[in-house]
């Protein structure tokens, strides 16, 4: 076992829009949508598997603290988002990390509850759009692996 904890969820980070977020909780489904129907009559095996589009949806609770996430979801703003997995320290200023960017992701649906005098915690469901020039979603670790 590594004697490094990599991470846990107090040491994640949300940056949308370039604007960095306070995050409560976060949900992200990545989905190859496979194929199933490539099956040889009178057989119950498939003969290959092929995947579909990517889909990359999710769901985050942030606190509120202001109307700009409101008012993208009414605007229909397309914009980016950034997660941020910070661990302890590796060697000299090298930490154990995983960024998640969406280059593009547009709200689908937006909420919030409020009862008395608890913060308010807006729950915004996202969806990945493809970008023209480059990935759905891109991950990028940093750890003490030299090679996999």
């Amino acid at each position: 076992f590594p004697s490094v904890r990599c991470w846990h969820s107090g040491d994640a980070s949300i940056t949308i829009g370039g604007v960095e977020a306070e995050l409560r909780a976060l949900t992200l489904e990545i989905n190859n949508n496979p194929s199933e129907d490539h099956h040889v009559i009178g057989s119950r095996y498939l003969t290959r598997h092929e995947l579909g589009e990517l889909e990359v949806t999710g769901s985050m609770d942030l606190r509120f603290e202001d109307r700009s996430q409101l008012d993208d979801f009414l605007n229909e703003e397309e914009l980016s988002m950034k997660i941020t997995l910070t661990g302890d320290a590796i060697e000299g200023e090298y930490r154990n990390q995983l960024e998640i960017e969406l280059p593009r992701i547009v709200y689908s649906a937006w909420s919030a509850e409020i009862s008395g005098s608890e913060p308010i915690t807006q729950s915004i469901d996202f969806a990945a759009l493809k970008p023209s020039n480059d990935e759905v979603i891109k991950f990028t670790l940093t750890n003490s692996v030299t090679q996999y």
